[in-house]
């Protein structure tokens, strides 16, 4: 491969992660407000740590690993 074609690959990768990562945040904050809806008034970004670090718990060490990775 010449150096040019791996270049534009490294670029593609990039801007994948890049995606991705602005994905997730997408999908956070549909999550987030949909939880508002759902608790109302008792909505609090306490209540939401609080439930992330239970559903951390009660995941999987394969669950935990994968997630990890995709932080990365």
């Amino acid at each position: 491969m010449s150096e040019d074609k791996l270049a534009r690959l490294d670029h593609k990768i990039q801007h994948l992660k890049k995606r991705k990562e602005k994905l997730y945040t997408q999908l956070a904050v549909a999550y987030l407000k949909e939880t508002e809806k759902i608790f109302g008034k008792e909505f609090s970004l306490e209540l939401i740590l609080e439930m992330l670090d239970h559903l951390w718990s009660l995941s999987s060490e394969i669950q935990k690993n994968e997630r990890k990775k995709n932080q990365k």
